[in-house]
Order: C-alpha cells, then sequence, then structure tokens
C-alpha cells in the first residue's frame, strides 16, 4: 500500500521548486477519476485527484512521475496558457514537454504517457505549433492519447484570474532550475553533514589516511554470484599449447588471464570510519576472483591504484573529505574494464550519463542511476555496521 505523504516527500526532494504547491495543492483519493474506465490521476487546476489502485499498480520512479506530472501543470499555468488554442493539442504539446523532462531526470513514465523525440528542443507553445502543422499536413494522423483526460480544465477557467499568465516560463527551463536547485540542496545537505562529522570527530580526514582491521568488518555481497560471468580461476587445463606424444593429445595447465574490475570509493566528508573499512572488506571479497584496481573521489578523482593481496587493502592510501561528485566517479573509469563498482552512502545528484557501474548504497538513500545495477545494503544492515554487530550475508 502507497503512503501518499511519503510520495510528497518524495516527488519535493526530486522537484524543489514544488514546494509552496505542494503544501497548498490537495492530494485526493478519488475513486472516479478515471479515462476510458481505467484508473488514473489527474488535476483540476485545485487539486490532485488519484485513483488508489491506479497508485498502487505503479512502481516508485512511476509514482513520483505521476504526480510530478500532475503538479507541472499547475505550476507552469498550462491552463491559463491555453487560451486561443485548441484544447486537445495544447494538452498533448504540455504533456510531450512535461514527459520529456520526467524521463531525462531519471524517472519511468507509465504506458499511455505522451512522448516526443523533439520534446526537449522547444516550449510547449512552439511545440503546439510542431503538432498543428503536423496535423494540417497529414489529416489521416491519428492523435496520441495522453494518460488522462484534461477535460476538467474547462470547468476551472476561473484559475486565470488568480495568476498572471504573462509571467510564465517553458517546463525546459523550469525542470532546468529545478536541477541545478536539487544539486544545490544536495551540496548543502553534503557540507552539513561534513560539518557534523568534523564536530564529532575534529581529526577526521581521509587525506593520506589508511584503514586498519579490515577484519572486523563483516562482507555483505556475494560477488561470485554477482560477477560469475567475469570470475573464472587463475589456472585451468588448455589444449591451447598442447603436445602429442604417443598418438594422445595432452593439455596443459597455464595460466588464464583473470578480469580486471575497477572499484570507487566514496570518500566524501559524509562516510565514516566504519563504512569505509566495510568498503575496504568488500574489496578484498572481490580480489578473491578478479584483479582489481580501486580509488577515491569525493568532488574529485584520486586516481586509482593496483590492488593485489589484502595487505595492499589494509595500506590502501585513503584521499578525501569533501563533496561529492558522481559525474567525476563515472568519468574516471577506463573503457576497458570488466566490471565497475562504486561503493557510496548516496547522498549526491545522479549523474545524466547512461553507464554500465554496479552501485552498492550503504544507508537510507535510494538513487536512480541511468543504466547499471544497485545493490543497497538496507537500514537494519547499516544499522547493525554502526554498532560493530554481526550482519546475515546477502
Amino acid at each position: 500500500m502507497f503512503d501518499i505523504q511519503d510520495i510528497r516527500k518524495k516527488v519535493l526532494i526530486k522537484y524543489p521548486p514544488f514546494g509552496s504547491f505542494l503544501a497548498n495543492l490537495p492530494f485526493i483519493e478519488d475513486y472516479t477519476c478515471l479515462y476510458k474506465g481505467k484508473p488514473t490521476a489527474a488535476t483540476d487546476g485545485n487539486a490532485i485527484h488519484f485513483h488508489p489502485d491506479f497508485i498502487n499498480s505503479l512502481n516508485e520512479k512511476q509514482q513520483i512521475a505521476i504526480f510530478a506530472h500532475e503538479i507541472s501543470h499547475v505550476v507552469l499555468k498550462h491552463l491559463e496558457r491555453r487560451t486561443g488554442k485548441d484544447p486537445e493539442l495544447w494538452n498533448i504539446a504540455c504533456d510531450a514537454s512535461i514527459n520529456g523532462n520526467l524521463k531525462k531526470d531519471g524517472l519511468e513514465l507509465v504506458e499511455g504517457m505522451i512522448e516526443r523525440d523533439d520534446a526537449l528542443l522547444f516550449s510547449e507553445e512552439e511545440l503546439y505549433e510542431i503538432i498543428k502543422d503536423e496535423e494540417k499536413n497529414n489529416n489521416n494522423k491519428k492523435r496520441p492519447q495522453p494518460h488522462v483526460s484534461h477535460d476538467s480544465w474547462d470547468n476551472n477557467q476561473n484559475n486565470s484570474s488568480k495568476t498572471d499568465s504573462s509571467k510564465t516560463i517553458d517546463a525546459n527551463s523550469f525542470f532546468e532550475k529545478a536541477r541545478q536547485d536539487r544539486i544545490e540542496n544536495l551540496k548543502k545537505l553534503k557540507e552539513n553533514l561534513v560539518k557534523q562529522a568534523l564536530e564529532t570527530n575534529p581529526n577526521k580526514d581521509y587525506k593520506n589516511n589508511s584503514i586498519n582491521n579490515i577484519d572486523g568488518a563483516t562482507r555483505l555481497v556475494d560477488w561470485r554470484r554477482l560477477l560469475e560471468n567475469n570470475c573464472r580461476i587463475d589456472k585451468d587445463w588448455t589444449y591451447q599449447n598442447a603436445t602429442i606424444e604417443y598418438g594422445v593429445l595432452t593439455p596443459h595447465m597455464e595460466d588464464l588471464p583473470r578480469p580486471t574490475i575497477e572499484i570507487l570509493l566514496d570518500t566524501s566528508g559524509s562516510i565514516n570510519t566504519q563504512l569505509l573499512r566495510n568498503f575496504l572488506k568488500e574489496c578484498l571479497g572481490i580480489l578473491t576472483y578478479s584483479k582489481i584496481k580501486v580509488g577515491c573521489f569525493d568532488d574529485d578523482f584520486y586516481g586509482f591504484q593496483e590492488v593485489r593481496n589484502k595487505n595492499d587493502i589494509e595500506n590502501f592510501p585513503l584521499k578525501g573529505g569533501g563533496g561529492t561528485n558522481f559525474d567525476i566517479a563515472v568519468k574516471a573509469f577506463s573503457k576497458d574494464a570488466d566490471n565497475k563498482i562504486i561503493f557510496t552512502d548516496g547522498l549526491a545528484d545522479m549523474p545524466n550519463v547512461s553507464a554500465k557501474i554496479i552501485w552498492v548504497v550503504f544507508g537510507k538513500d535510494k538513487i536512480n542511476p541511468l543504466g547499471g545495477k544497485v545493490i543497497y545494503i538496507n537500514e537494519n544492515q547499516y544499522e547493525d555496521l554502526n554498532k560493530n554487530t554481526s550482519v546475515i550475508r546477502r
């Protein structure tokens, strides 16, 4: 069962400029909120109406996308800006513009939500004119059908008197501002966490330090299973250089190359010593099956270093203590790495590029990277780590 307050909070985290609207727009469970007989969500400009069965059928990204979509219509004053336009075509243009930005932000659109490849290239008004010309030049072209009807807008024209429609911004400008606000908020959050960490432990500075006693950390991830496609033993019987003696083909035991894995450790200010100890413990687990190179990053990348044994891990030089920049981290990986892994607490904005990376997230925060795989060390495991107690292996 969904928690509407939790969804509202996640929408606010994703889009800080929605704040005042989220505070004043009622969210109403409405079993009459249907479109073509199917449950949906919609706005009349005064409230967000949603059918509970519809929201329950969605995953987290889709729930955020649906409510962000409906709030965007209100925030961007699409009702007021519709004057003099074909209502249905205007709705299509607005939907395409909003959905293009939601998808760019890593959200998952619900089936039926309108998409256009050129949605991010134009404002809603420009997109409306393009769609109108397309329809004029192709009379047989069927109009796309949105996930919801906006007929309710026709009964709420009085909303236009509440706002100054001349002071509007297009969806692309708004969402870009929302992205910048989110980055700034996360930066401030990180700075506060760093400040709190330094107040708790004034000597906390990872630069040129190493973490001892990694044996005290519990390994949490079954790396053999996760990396099974790339995990091979060092030696095996091979016929590549086989010899023939007395008519018998005899193989030889030969060294086989092991895959190379590049690992980045988040060493920003919010990462405590216990987390670093567990990051390194996981590196030791990966080393059992693969050659590895390990590096540190915060808002800078400090280079990779080859790690060959437990001693290398225990004496690995840790550098960092600043903010977090995942764009820098993603760009640090080389193209020839068989696997790419990031250990982090997830407290930063995700990069806007798709990358095949395994993200191992310790803590409560959920992340939405473009591509790759996310492994969460759940809240109970995380709390157990901080208590230095045993944790059930995943």
